[in-house]
Formats: structure tokens, sequence, C-alpha cells
């Protein structure tokens, strides 16, 4: 109900991209994202912007949505402060593959790259530059 309501919303949803799904396929959506309604709503949001010019939301179309991994960031919420955190404890822990995942996965989900600066920077002299005060 709420991924239909979504998609034919032209206030608060995609209605104005006027597009057609299946309720199967909204159903599967459902089904796939465990009844989380965002992780719905930023699926449909994927599919609608790869639907064809017909509008049509067809399995081909959800397959290859559902292929493609949907970032879960919230650039003002909790989440913002989850991944940040997960990057400084990386960086803490001398751990260069999570410190990478952490960093590319906030600028793969559009974080502003001067504020991954600016933490990068608090980090190195925080963290970094007191390991070893007298060096």
């Amino acid at each position: 109900m709420l991924l239909r309501r979504a998609l034919e919303d032209s206030e608060r949803g995609l209605g104005r991209l006027d597009l057609r799904a299946a309720d199967e396929i909204l159903r599967q959506i459902a089904v796939y994202c465990g009844g989380d309604a965002r992780s719905g709503y930023n699926i449909l949001e994927v599919a609608a912007a790869t639907a064809p010019e017909n509008g049509e939301i067809g399995e081909e179309i959800l397959k290859d949505t559902l292929q493609k991994k949907v970032l879960l960031y919230d650039k003002s919420g909790e989440e913002h402060f989850n991944l940040i955190s997960a990057l400084h404890k990386s960086v803490r822990n001398s751990d260069v593959d999570a410190s990478l995942y952490w960093l590319a996965r906030m600028l793969e989900s559009g974080e502003d790259a001067l504020y991954i600066a600016r933490r990068v920077v608090r980090m190195a002299s925080e963290d970094i530059g007191l390991a070893a005060p007298r060096r």
C-alpha cells in the first residue's frame, strides 16, 4: 500500500513521473526489503530512475534494481554519524581496508567531500598526532 501510494502521489512521491508497476512487482519489493518502508522507497526510487520511456517498472527493471546495492544513508541523521564514527574507528585501529571501505561508502552515498576531509584532518591531529607526541 505504501509503495503504491508513493508511485501515485504526485506531490510527495513519484506520481509526476507517470510510472506504472503491477501489484506483484510492488509485492516483490516489499518482500525483498523485509517490510522496511525506507528501503522499499529507496528501491522504488532506483527502479523509477531506470524505468524505460513507457514508464513500466517490470520484472527486468526490478531485477536490475535489486542487483544494485542501495546504500542506507541520511546526511543529517543517525546513519551519517554511524558512518563517520565507523571511519574514525577504522583509522584509529589502523585498519586500512575498513577505512577505505567507510570512506568510499560515504562518498558513494553523496557525503560532502569537504566534510570528510575536515574529519580526516581532525583524526590526524587528535589520534595519529597524539599517538607519538615526542616524535
